[in-house]
């Protein structure tokens, strides 16, 4: 039956199974289908293998790993168009990924659209060795550590980049002193999602296109700023307390909205009182300075894009065309 389905359709079958999963599961599912539908016959071979290089994971980045892969790819690495590299990074070890070996990636991986890293990286110059992706789409990065001489000096231009995910891109005491510039790069994506202090973006958020995804307030914060707190109870608690003393003294008059995951709600109102209230004095004060809370259900750990967030980004990115609008008709009249 399938032989006499014309190889548009049979592909378009294919495509279906093989969806982009980078869930461990899913993508050893994913493979596992492609891989044995190519041993059915020559035809099937011909049709699955593209889509089975057409996405990459490395669960473990080591150079044999990307030469091992070298001398597999067929047709020079042109039908990959997604990877995702990590290791186990922790602060202050000493594996780590070199910006030559991402140089290494891009030119074994050309045609790529999709770049997710999660190596411990902490050089300066990987905008620039990316920047040589010039179909690139979509980058994420992870535990990469972006210094204020790399914000200063990445004019590099991404003329397809629509999806940027940067998170724990620095570390708390790797913050400087003065405010990193927002490269140009931050301020063409369509939304930025910063797992990030607010206080070295608090000088920028009016030049971002969309709004700032910070995990923790700070008093200097302006902005459409989205509030994802940190992992650790006591600095849920802080964090709001925080901002509803600035709130209070009406430190954040452009916040309009927090985003908030329904494990916080659920961890707080279940810890000891003094949490729980810390949680109820927020809402009131939320209530009070006319900001909106919106709860996200859970997501996966390495997905903090959630649809909320997606529509939160074309309400504002509406909003703000009207006000424009509205603005040249003033100036108009």
């Amino acid at each position: 039956m399938a032989s006499s389905l014309p190889d548009e359709i049979v592909l378009l079958i294919f495509e279906t199974l093989a969806k982009p999963q980078w869930d461990r599961e899913g993508y050893s599912e994913r493979q596992r289908t492609l891989s044995l539908l190519a041993l059915v016959c020559r035809r099937f071979h011909r049709l699955a293998e593209p889509l089975l290089w057409r996405q990459l994971r490395f669960d473990k980045w080591q150079s044999s790993t990307l030469r091992k892969v070298q001398r597999l790819l067929p047709g020079s690495g042109q039908h990959v168009r997604a990877m995702k590299a990590t290791t186990k990074y922790r602060p202050y070890n000493d594996e780590q990924i070199s910006t030559q070996q991402v140089a290494e990636v891009v030119r074994m991986l050309p045609t790529l659209t999709e770049v997710r890293l999660d190596v411990g990286l902490n050089n300066d110059g990987l905008f620039k060795r990316l920047a040589k992706l010039t179909s690139l789409t979509s980058l994420a990065l992870v535990n990469v550590g972006i210094s204020e001489t790399m914000c200063r000096e990445a004019t590099v231009v991404f003329p397809h980049l629509v999806d940027l995910r940067l998170r724990q891109w620095t570390f708390r005491y790797n913050v400087p002193l003065t405010e990193p510039p927002v490269p140009p790069v931050l301020r063409q994506v369509d939304f930025e999602n910063v797992a990030f202090y607010a206080k070295a973006l608090s000088n920028h958020t009016r030049l971002l296109l969309n709004p700032a995804l910070v995990e923790s307030s700070n008093s200097e914060t302006g902005g459409d700023i989205i509030f994802v707190p940190t992992y650790a109870t006591r600095e849920w608690k802080s964090s709001l307390d925080e901002i509803c003393d600035l709130l209070g003294d009406g430190q954040l008059p452009q916040v309009r909205s927090f985003f908030i995951p329904d494990q916080v709600r659920d961890i707080l109102s279940a810890s000891a009182p003094e949490y729980a209230a810390a949680l109820d004095n927020f809402l009131r004060a939320c209530a009070t300075a006319g900001v909106e809370v919106r709860w996200l259900a859970d997501e996966a750990e390495d997905e903090l894009v959630c649809r909320e967030f997606w529509a939160y980004s074309r309400e504002l990115a509406a909003r703000r065309s009207q006000e424009q609008q509205e603005a040249q008709v003033d100036t108009v009249a």
